[in-house]
């Protein structure tokens, strides 16, 4: 295909980090070296078109088919390696056949939104759901780059030569042309056409850097005749590898972001009241690193109560948690938890041993998680918004996402019955007067429902919790001046580190985003497209090192630069 056509058709194209199912596929073997399997750089090797999709044919070949050999040549080269890879076609297939979400513009909001368009058209040269799946599985994966191959073709039968492209958006993309594209030339003899920037849909909307190599011109009977060579093709993909070989070994990927790092959830949030509070505090919540999932309205009640909220491990506090409380010198110590949490003898003694005066200590406990709920609400009280939220019983996904929003919104957490009764009724009975909507969150197919229908009610349904995590935001962190926002990142695979961050971005009034490892979700990422402006960087919790490999960085970089 003539590519100049392809760079305007493009610009208008979108992807995510969807995982779909039968999309990876994972090499079988990777050959032993000096570093863990784990840590080896993961490359994603997308071979372009497939099946009905072929494009560019000419001179007895088809693109589709030279682009899959040069992916697998690639592929084989890149695993004797010792990388690991996967590929999002290894045989003659369109990547996907259905409508998905997909990225789309709204000129009117000047938003982009991840959603599906209605419409699925394998006949056109590039259709946007296949190219979403092509970086969902990729973005899934999370991969370290993203290696698109393609063969080119053009009217004029006289264009011959290799060129390579990289968003103009993508910093470590861009780096990584300057490797690869002289490597192409030199070990496949094609005439070099340079490097460009334009924004291909899979590189832009990769989340990883990525590049865009354009093997030969199929169009063209000298470049065609070469490119129907083995010993060509192998060239095409050992100039790829070795550009990746010596772009890695300068060490590109570095930190980028200001990171709060700890070895425990316990220790992570004694950093943050540390920093949060450096001299004294209201109040302090605690609760049980264990079981921070089950008491997501905590977050909510040490931002009203204005103080952090700390983690400790086991019945009664650590030494460490009881001298941070100490330091604190709040008015009022909140434990929190299930009846069996803590054991009041042991936490008295522990905070006596520091110097803490025992008759601030009170408690919220219950045997039943609506009734704790219940009572974690009534003391927080009901906030401004004059929201309260209702969860189904163990729906702690949800519970652990709105903990995200609440806490800076001070909108209370409330357990739903199957039937709309119980404590979290009773709740919403006694501050009638005071509530004005009820959001209804569900990670799953059925909603809560609401114990008063004569109240204004918002279903909030999301099986992403990411997704529901972007719907609860919007609205609570409108628009701010330039620079302003500095999102707080977490892994969502951490409850105690989620509750803490909840605390921590109330506290500093700013969003809390999800990732985990090196994954980025599409939602996670339309939020911060759509805030581009309004950004001015980020800060990661680390605990146990789960979000300290640097490519995270530049997966946020390359997501606040569009």
């Amino acid at each position: 295909m003539r590519i100049r056509n392809r760079a305007r058709l493009a610009l208008s194209l979108a992807a995510s980090v969807v995982a779909l199912a039968g999309l990876m596929v994972t090499s079988s073997s990777v050959p032993a070296s000096a570093a863990s399997a784990s840590s080896r750089p993961l490359i994603f090797i997308d071979p372009g078109h497939g099946g009905p999709l072929s494009n560019a044919n000419a001179n007895g070949l088809k693109e589709k088919n030279v682009n899959l050999a040069v992916a697998l040549e690639l592929r084989r080269v890149l695993l004797k390696r010792g990388y690991r890879v996967q590929m999002s076609r290894q045989t003659d297939r369109a990547v996907n056949y259905g409508d998905t979400p997909t990225w789309n513009y709204d000129a009117t909001s000047e938003y982009w939104h991840f959603t599906a368009d209605g419409r699925s058209d394998l006949r056109r040269a590039l259709p946007k759901d296949d190219l979403t799946a092509r970086v969902n599985a990729a973005n899934a994966a999370g991969a370290d780059l993203f290696i698109c191959i393609h063969n080119n073709g053009a009217r004029n039968r006289s264009a011959r030569g290799t060129e390579s492209y990289a968003s103009r958006r993508d910093a470590l993309g861009r780096q990584l042309l300057a490797y690869v594209q002289p490597e192409v030339v030199r070990h496949s003899g094609f005439k070099n056409r340079g490097t460009h920037l334009t924004d291909f849909y899979v590189c832009r909307w990769s989340n990883m850097p990525a590049v865009l190599v354009e093997g030969a011109f199929i169009s063209n009977k000298y470049d065609a005749a070469r490119l129907k060579s083995p010993w060509v093709r192998r060239g095409i993909a050992t100039g790829i590898a070795d550009g990746i070989g010596s772009w890695f070994a300068r060490k590109p990927v570095r930190p980028v972001y200001p990171r709060i790092s700890a070895e425990t959830p316990v220790a992570l949030s004694l950093a943050i009241s540390r920093l949060d509070f450096p001299t004294d505090s209201s109040a302090a919540v605690v609760v049980r690193a264990d079981a921070a999932a089950s008491v997501s309205g905590a977050a909510t009640l040490a931002a009203r109560l204005g103080g952090p909220l700390l983690l400790t491990e086991g019945s009664a506090p650590s030494t460490e948690t009881a001298d941070e409380i100490a330091r604190l010198s709040p008015d009022r110590v909140v434990f929190v938890g299930s009846n069996a949490a803590f054991d009041t003898t042991a936490c008295a003694s522990v905070l006596a041993s520091s110097g803490v005066e025992t008759s601030t200590v009170s408690s919220v406990t219950a045997t039943d998680s609506a009734q704790l709920a219940a009572d974690i609400a009534e003391l927080s009280g009901i906030s401004s918004s004059r929201d309260v939220a209702l969860v189904r019983a163990g729906d702690t996904r949800a519970a652990l996402v709105l903990s995200t929003i609440a806490a800076r919104t001070g909108t209370p957490v409330l357990i739903a019955s199957a039937d709309g009764t119980g404590p979290a009724a009773d709740f919403i009975a006694r501050h009638r007067s005071q509530i004005s909507r009820v959001l209804l969150l569900s990670s799953t197919s059925k909603s809560p429902l609401s114990p008063d229908p004569s109240i204004r009610a918002r279903v909030i349904r999301a099986s992403r919790p990411e997704q529901m995590a972007l719907l609860l935001s919007v609205p609570a962190y409108p628009t701010v001046a330039t620079s302003r926002m500095r999102p707080v990142v977490v892994d969502p695979q951490q409850p105690a580190d989620v509750l803490v961050a909840a605390s921590h971005g109330a506290h500093l009034g700013q969003p809390v985003l999800q990732m985990s490892g090196t994954v980025m979700s599409p939602y996670t990422r339309e939020f911060i497209t759509n805030r581009r402006s309004q950004i001015g960087g980020f800060q990661l919790l680390s605990e146990a090192g789960s979000l300290n490999k640097p490519a995270l960085d530049w997966m946020l970089v390359k997501a606040d630069r569009l």
